[in-house]
């Protein structure tokens, strides 16, 4: 690019000392000639590092596959937007902004809804489906098993779906036992119940207005 630009810069100062229609063409000509330069060099640059990239992954070498990743689309930007508490006050403190969240989310889960009984009678009664009582079957926990979606995070455990369903002959017998004594005490473990809060910005103000709640399953 060194070249082109630099002739550029002359082709500039030439028309400016100079100008009539000679120089104003050599002028444009040069621009065209560092357009046209900048985006060969660009996608020699792109193809360069997808070629490093895809070479990574199909070695094995994840440290280098991740690092052209990151290379590719640049540093991440963290964002942080102070909470306010309840008269307005802006929150900077991470211990302080920590107890307002949870002040936050036990007011929200402390609501109750009133709902009439005239409503109530007006919802569609659905027959019971008794079936649904009986205990799970080996068939239907390997049926589970396999729609599980690849490519997902995994929850608190650590293990992604792929290993579970590539373990599935060992780990069915396994997770059926566990499953039957569920249905049978009625009690889930308290870490299959456990939730992660991510709070989202929506670039509206300086409040955080939105939230979202995912359930990570083992």
């Amino acid at each position: 690019m060194e070249p082109v630009i630099e002739e550029k810069r002359k082709a500039l100062l030439a028309h400016k000392r100079n100008t009539n229609g000679r120089t104003r063409d050599d002028w444009r000509e040069a621009k065209n000639r560092a357009r046209q330069t900048s985006r060969r060099c660009a996608n020699n640059y792109w193809r360069n590092l997808s070629a490093d990239i895809q070479k990574a992954a199909d070695s094995g070498d994840i440290k280098a596959m991740y690092d052209g990743i990151k290379k590719s689309v640049g540093p991440t930007v963290r964002k942080t937007t102070p909470l306010k508490t309840k008269t307005r006050e802006v929150i900077t403190d991470g211990g302080n902004q920590m107890e307002r969240w949870v002040e936050h989310y036990l007011e929200l889960s402390a609501d109750e809804n009133e709902v009439s009984n005239d409503a109530l009678h007006g919802i569609k009664q659905m027959p019971v489906m008794e079936e649904l009582d009986a205990m799970p079957t080996m068939e239907e926990l390997g049926r589970a098993i396999d729609y599980l979606a690849n490519g997902e995070a995994p929850g608190e455990d650590g293990i992604p779906a792929e290993i579970i369903k590539y373990s599935k002959p060992v780990l069915v017998q396994h997770l059926h036992s566990l499953l039957t004594i569920i249905s049978e005490k009625g009690y889930v473990q308290l870490n299959m119940r456990n939730s992660k809060i991510v709070t989202l910005y929506k670039q509206k103000g300086t409040e955080v207005i939105a939230t979202i709640a995912e359930a990570f399953r083992c």
